[in-house]
């Protein structure tokens, strides 16, 4: 039913809602079967909001919401009432009346035809959406609404996609330009490259910097030391003393030297410092190591035996106090380069601080009625028994089978013949009934074999009811699968007293599911009466527990739009206890997210759920956490780095810049190359294309030429020495493929300027 068109949208959520009439307000409402009234009525004067400055007064705006919410009603198959006092629904409702008002302003204008919408377009969107007479009667009863209004609600709908789709029709695109990336795409392409890092060109700045100014880099607890590391054995220990010995009696600069004349290795310990430590970055991850070299001083250097975790040590200060190397204290360095502005700066700019926020975050209890808590609450006559099987006599009448089915699977085509021989001697023991068969079965692990209990005839199984108890069908053969099937018991007929079991139990699990349901019902009217309470939490658990509802608390969880959120939150709650009413679809799963999208602490029920089982569910709001931000000071180390990152980026492109302008002047490549450290040449590959991904998109190469694209941070300059052409029918294939993308990015682009110019003609005035 969709273009390619449609691909684009995907890529932004909300033109792809507004532009297909879905805004449905997923992070308010819960769009379950239900009439979403609670969130009021606002009052009756006034105007709520404007479209390009045209005021849309609240009885003009009824009238659009009417229209709006039988859209929404039949686009997602529930009941969605947009009322007018939410700003939300306000929003909504304007946003889709512009849409409207732009493509009657286009047709005006002559830029756009519209298509006629005749009632086979009709009934096909009836059908693609699953629009069943059942749900056309439920919209029109909850909705009030007639026929006609029915009809003119599918028009909208259908022109508004006619609209979007038009699109990819009215857009242009250069296809001489087209057709060059696509002979470039089946190209065979050398060159020589070389890449421009951005964090070595930001290094050059940082590390002079530190240099010139390394009194800001300078601590009296920095700590420089050496060890001896020995066996974490007795031996191991005694070696360690005896050296240990040794080395208090001479300077601690001679440490090495008398290490070296016992043949024992120095390890020179990275510098680091004293408060680092005590922030817990122990040295070589061993606390007793860490705490004795914290001990030493210049007065006694040497440290005793150390008993390490993984092994005994012998250490030496070497020097108290001073600078620590440029890598062990870069954040600190870019800190002090950039100074507190620019990263105050980027910390304040809304785009960046949106990696900061800390999502709202909902502490839920699961509160759920299953019919099985209320199963000795309920009784079954032998008459309900008894009725139950007459009426359904004809189930339990039917013959049954009991089989088991023995298969093997041969690894590949060579090995097929001694697959079906194994398969066969197995055949033999079973139709034998040999008391030798489970120990072979256990010596043949390839040999599989599945039964099953009473089963019914059906189409698949029809060959096993003509054989007799014991009997067993041929070995069958299908691709390098084998198998065959034995009948082990036989009967005419579900014996009554089985039979009388499963009954009981089926009008069981309905008389209280019946209960369950009354339960809910009281429950719904207590709901109702005290939502307003602001003890509602606790007077809820305490209703519900009266009607045997349990609680269960869950981990916190953090509601965010999106489909791959919704999958997650339905996850973490199906994890714990919470079974998604609409099965483990991705639409259910989405109605789960869609639905704690909707609560908070203002509205701290969902509405009941009910499984296949017949459980009924409700998510109730214990407390709920506001989104908020990391502080400044917590993110300034994340700052820093970024900040550097991004200058990183435009020292390495003005590198890059250069060295182009230096190799279009050279005379002598191979020697340029030579001494500019370019990487060997090479021919690009699915291997090492993925680096060139944006150069290969955003140029049309020539041979003998220099480009400069970006990969990640860093700058690549790369020469290009060879282009073959690839065979035209490659070439045409891309071509055709490469026309479509074009032309749904290209129609993705306008529909977006339609999308912001809706956006900014859409004023709200109710708050």
């Amino acid at each position: 039913m969709f273009s390619s068109l449609n691909n684009s949208f995907s890529k932004n959520k909300n033109l792809f809602v507004i532009v297909f009439g879905l805004l449905t307000l997923s992070f308010i409402l819960t769009l379950s079967d239900v009439s979403i009234t609670d969130l009021g009525s606002g009052p009756r004067a006034g105007a709520v909001g404007a479209i390009d400055g045209d005021l849309i007064e609240r009885d003009a705006y009824d009238q659009l919401a009417e229209k709006e919410s039988i859209i929404i009603s039949l686009e997602r198959k529930a009941i969605i009432e947009l009322n007018n006092s939410n700003s939300a629904h306000i929003e909504a409702v304007l946003s889709q009346t512009a849409i409207d008002r732009k493509i009657q302003k286009d047709i005006a204008a002559g830029t756009y035809t519209a298509k006629e919408i005749d009632t086979e377009a009709m009934r096909k969107f009836a059908d693609e959406n699953k629009l069943t007479p059942e749900m056309i009667k439920i919209v029109r009863t909850r909705l009030g609404v007639g026929g006609q209004e029915l009809d003119e609600a599918i028009k909208t709908i259908l022109t508004r996609r006619n609209y979007f789709e038009s699109f990819e029709d009215r857009v242009t695109v250069d296809e001489a330009q087209v057709k060059a990336k696509a002979q470039q795409q089946n190209s065979t392409i050398t060159l020589q490259a070389k890449t421009l890092s951005a964090t070595e060109a930001m290094d050059e700045k940082l590390v002079t910097y530190f240099k010139e100014n390394q009194d800001k880099f300078t601590f009296d607890d920095t700590l420089a030391a050496q060890v001896v590391r020995f066996a974490k054995s007795p031996e191991g220990k005694t070696a360690a003393e005896a050296f240990a010995q040794a080395v208090a009696k001479v300077k601690a600069s001679n440490f090495a030297a008398v290490a070296k004349s016992k043949k024992l290795d120095v390890i020179t310990l990275p510098k680091t410092r004293v408060s680092n430590i005590n922030a817990g970055q122990l040295i070589e991850n061993d606390f007793a190591l860490s705490t004795a070299i914290i001990e030493l001083s210049s007065e006694k250097p040497f440290s005793q035996v150390i008993e390490g975790s993984q092994h005994n040590y012998v250490a030496v200060l070497t020097a108290k106090g001073g600078v620590l190397p440029f890598a062990q204290v870069r954040e600190q360095v870019i800190e002090a380069y950039f100074g507190p502005e620019p990263l105050q700066a980027f910390y304040n700019n809304e785009d960046n601080k949106r990696q900061f926020l800390i999502p709202r975050s909902l502490q839920l209890s699961l509160v759920s009625l299953s019919p099985s808590t209320l199963y000795s609450e309920v009784a079954v006559s032998e008459e309900e028994i008894k009725a139950d099987y007459d009426k359904n006599i004809a189930e339990y009448k039917a013959a049954q089978i009991k089989s088991t089915e023995y298969s093997i699977t041969a690894k590949d085509d060579k090995s097929l013949a001694a697959a079906e021989t194994a398969l066969k001697a197995i055949k033999v023991l079973v139709d034998s009934q040999a008391k030798n068969l489970a120990e072979e079965l256990k010596k043949n692990t390839d040999i599989k074999s599945s039964s099953t209990e009473w089963v019914k005839e059906d189409d698949n199984n029809k060959a096993l009811f003509a054989l007799n108890k014991g009997k067993s069908t041929d070995i069958i053969a299908k691709e390098l699968v084998f198998s065959f099937t034995i009948v082990n018991d036989k009967r005419a007929e579900t014996p009554y007293a089985e039979a009388s079991k499963a009954i009981s139990s089926s009008i069981t699990h309905a008389k209280a599911s019946t209960k369950a349901r009354l339960a809910a019902e009281k429950l719904q009217s207590f709901i109702s009466s005290n939502r307003a309470n602001e003890n509602f939490f606790n007077l809820f658990l305490a209703e519900a527990a009266k009607g045997k509802f349990t609680e269960r608390k869950l981990r916190p969880l953090t509601p965010q739009s999106g489909s791959q959120q919704n999958m997650q939150l339905a996850m973490q709650l199906l994890q714990q206890g919470y079974t998604p009413p609409g099965g483990f679809s991705q639409e259910a799963f989405a109605q789960v997210g869609q639905m704690l999208s909707a609560l908070s602490a203002t509205r701290p029920l969902s509405d009941p759920s009910v499984t296949q089982n017949g459980d009924i569910q409700y998510l109730l709001v214990e407390r709920e956490t506001p989104s908020s931000y990391v502080s400044f000071e917590n993110a300034k180390s994340s700052i820093a780095i970024q900040v550097a990152n991004a200058e990183g980026k435009v020292l390495a492109k003005a590198k890059a810049d250069a060295l182009k302008l230096e190799l279009e002047k050279a005379e002598d490549m191979a020697v340029f190359f030579k001494s500019n450290s370019f990487d060997a040449e090479q021919t690009l590959s699915p291997e090492n294309k993925a680096q060139f991904t944006g150069l290969l998109s955003d140029e049309v190469l020539e041979k003998d030429s220099a480009y400069i694209t970006a990969s990640g941070n860093n700058s690549i300059l790369a020469y290009i020495k060879k282009i073959e052409a690839g065979s035209e029918d490659k070439v045409k294939k891309s071509f055709e493929t490469l026309m479509e993308t074009e032309k749904s990015r290209l129609a993705y682009e306008k529909v977006n300027e339609v999308f912001k110019s809706i956006q900014d003609s859409v004023t709200v005035t109710s708050k």
